[in-house]
């Protein structure tokens, strides 16, 4: 066993030094011995494949990496596989393995927001950058500038700085406000309703550009609330609830907008 778990830093100085070939196939031979083992529970077996898939995946093996790859919404009950599971979806990304959609978007988001309420800053920042890099890529401006704005605050507490993401910052800010000076904002909630209901991160940059521009629609405060909702984006959903019942001019409408409450 004491062998067994030093494999994980065996591991980690074989990629570190490039000896990729060599690191998988270590990583796969501790999750064979754990998973014959009697003595091991499920989430050292959870981690050893997450580890594996993290070094199929950037030996350029996708399909065996999806394989190995547990569940990751049971992965997800645990913060401390939080930035091995990132590294493998985006690098399964770039094997063409993994969308790089909406759901992809609200892993990393609520992984880098977990991870920053933790404090453990480091982490959080690259997960973010990452999740930032993919939004703009898919053209998500709202997602990149929330997605940047944690990286920022991130960024922020560590003691050492972290150039490489602060170095792409500048331009990754100016791409994402170029994406979204661009989204077209629908003249009326009609034509706003026929737009949406496909993709709801497509749905939520339409919602928001429509509350800037017009306050007052219903429609658009509904939908970017579901819209938060379904993303799983809490703190938004709560601060954009409370402002529209602080700001409804009269009763007729904070009925209405109470109905809200009622469809999340």
């Amino acid at each position: 066993h004491r062998l067994h778990r030093m494999d994980a830093q065996r591991i980690t100085a074989l990629e570190h030094s490039g000896r990729l070939e060599e690191a998988t196939a270590l990583a796969l031979a501790r999750v064979s011995f754990k998973e014959n083992s009697h003595h091991e529970d499920r989430h050292s077996t959870h981690s050893a494949r997450l580890e594996a898939a993290r070094m199929l995946a950037l030996s350029g093996r996708g399909e065996e990496s999806v394989d190995m790859l547990p569940d990751v919404d049971a992965l997800f009950e645990t913060p401390a596989h939080y930035k091995d599971l990132s590294d493998t979806l985006v690098a399964l990304h770039g094997l063409d393995e993994v969308d790089n959609d909406w759901r992809l978007g609200s892993q990393l988001g609520s992984m880098a927001a977990k991870l920053q309420e933790q404090g453990v800053s480091r982490e959080a920042a690259e997960i973010a950058w990452e999740h930032a890099r993919l939004a703009i890529d898919r053209g998500s401006p709202s997602t990149a500038r929330r997605a940047l704005a944690l990286v920022e605050a991130a960024i922020a507490e560590l003691r050492a700085p972290h150039d490489l993401i602060a170095e792409g910052l500048p331009d990754a800010r100016a791409r994402a406000e170029a994406l979204a000076s661009a989204v077209e904002v629908p003249e009326t909630d009609e034509a706003l309703l026929e737009l949406v209901g496909q993709d709801p991160e497509r749905d939520l940059e339409l919602f928001e550009a429509v509350l800037v521009a017009r306050p007052d629609s219903d429609e658009a405060f509904h939908g970017l609330a579901n819209v938060y909702g379904a993303l799983d984006m809490k703190a938004e959903l709560l601060t954009h609830l409370r402002r529209g019942f602080a700001d409804a001019p009269d009763d007729a409408r904070l009925m209405r907008l109470a109905s809200t409450l009622v469809q999340i």
